[in-house]
């Protein structure tokens, strides 16, 4: 009599008993595992590609549930085949994170604090690039931080009372002083000749411009560096989040281009300096100070002049980068990913951390944009004012001191075009943002039926 079968005169025999070992999953998880083994399991080695990918389907739920009551291994269902066959078995049908397609090569269970380059500095790679200009804004006295001198954005702390604050004071009460000067000279200039043309009014009228738009940037700087950490904080936390996106790695030298491209000292301190300065010199004839002052303030003023369009446009290229990756790296999952139409509960989960990702890029959109808007509207303000002046100049052929001087009108010229230039640059940035935020917005809208599921139209509102 064989065992394990009931005999002819009604004994029994013991049944073999069942090894102890990690015990298959049930539940849901079972039901779908079975579902999808059924009919293609008993094939053998001859098996079609559909029983493979159930056989997959079968471990990555055994393991699913293996995790979730805290076990480490993985159910065999080959356990009685020989020892060969199931070591080949466990190697091509093992399921890691790396294999499923749309986790790519970092997990979602990886630390969200350092990024992939194993690096925490990675995480500061803005602050690096910005903590140039970022100090030598404050040797000048445009922002009230602490300890910019150290690598890490965290240690970054605003202070009201420092040593560095009395200079910031001065500086920025200067800047009013000679602003005020130019005021003046120009209501005296008014009063005195009613009847002077447009070409006189514009040219008075000019320093005053010039000088407000640089007290307004030290004082936008000066109230905003209470906001400069928490932007800086955003930044880090967020491109820690979406390191495995990729990394901006031209970002420091783009900075140092445009910032030096957009300084441009020589040409001003030319027209400002031996024209406009006049206006205050004659009112303090014996002062021997004055001169140097103004020499030096005004090299200060250029900076403030320039640093607002600098700010907008370095901040307006990081972001439109990381959205260029994002979206970059959302077209390589898609492309990558067809197997996981059979996963449907892996789908949503890449979608949802997918989705994750895209709101950490409108924070640090709603932080940039909250820490911009002041610097854009007296940006577009002074640079159509400007460019508008050097535009008539230009075209009335020059006046006055402007009459009979190549060196100036190649001046009027090249100011004009260099006015226009940052204008268009500053738009143009800003319209990036916008062009690859829609381009995502598109990508995500137009996905494969196969991967829509309820967390791609969260992702995509």
């Amino acid at each position: 009599m064989e065992k394990g079968k009931l005999s002819v005169s009604g004994s029994t025999e013991i049944l073999p008993r069942r090894s102890k070992g990690p015990r298959p999953p049930r539940g849901l998880h079972a039901s779908k595992a079975r579902m999808m083994l059924s009919g293609d399991s008993a094939r053998g080695d001859g098996e079609s590609e559909e029983a493979g990918r159930a056989k997959k389907a079968f471990l990555y739920f055994a393991r699913e549930l293996a995790e979730e009551k805290g076990r480490s291994t993985v159910p065999n269902p080959t356990v009685t085949e020989s020892p060969a066959k199931n070591h080949r078995e466990d190697e091509r049908m093992k399921v890691s994170d790396a294999s499923l397609p749309w986790r790519g090569k970092v997990s979602p269970r990886a630390s969200l604090l350092v990024a992939p380059g194993g690096k925490e500095d990675d995480a500061d790679v803005l602050f690096a690039a910005w903590r140039p200009i970022l100090l030598f804004q404050r040797a000048i006295g445009m922002l009230f931080l602490r300890n910019l001198g150290s690598t890490d954005s965290s240690k970054v702390e605003f202070r009201w009372w420092h040593p560095g604050m009395l200079w910031s004071v001065g500086v920025c009460g200067w800047m009013i002083f000679i602003t005020s000067a130019y005021f003046l000279e120009f209501m005296e200039k008014y009063q005195r000749d009613t009847e002077a043309v447009l070409f006189t009014y514009a040219r008075s009228f000019s320093g005053v411009m010039f000088y407000l738009h640089c007290s307004a940037m030290f004082g936008i700087f000066l109230l905003r560096s209470s906001r400069l950490p928490h932007l800086l904080g955003a930044w880090r936390r967020a491109l820690a989040a979406l390191g495995h996106h990729g990394r901006d790695l031209t970002l420091r030298r783009d900075f140092l281009l445009i910032t030096v491209g957009f300084t441009n000292i020589s040409t001003a301190m030319k027209t400002l300096l031996e024209r406009e300065h006049r206006a205050v010199l004659n009112k303090f004839p014996d002062s021997d100070v004055l001169p140097f002052l103004l020499m030096t303030f005004q090299e200060v003023a250029l900076v403030g002049f320039n640093m607002g369009d600098i700010t907008i446009i370095l901040m307006s290229r990081a972001i439109c980068k990381r959205y260029r990756l994002f979206r970059c790296y959302l077209e390589k999952q898609i492309n990558e990913g067809r197997e996981l139409v059979e996963f449907p509960d892996e789908n949503a989960k890449c979608w949802k951390a997918l989705r994750e990702d895209h709101l950490h890029l409108l924070n640090i959109l709603d932080e940039t944009d909250s820490f911009l808007s002041p610097l854009i509207c007296f940006s577009y303000m002074t640079n159509i004012f400007f460019t508008c002046l050097q535009l008539y100049l230009s075209l009335s052929g020059g006046k006055g001191e402007y009459q009979g001087d190549p060196v100036s009108m190649a001046y009027l010229v090249w100011s004009f075009v260099h006015l226009l230039t940052r204008m268009l640059v500053v738009s143009l940035m800003a319209a990036n943002i916008d062009q690859e935020a829609y381009r995502l917005s598109k990508l995500i809208l137009h996905v494969p039926q196969n991967y829509f599921c309820k967390e791609v139209v969260h992702a995509g509102t």
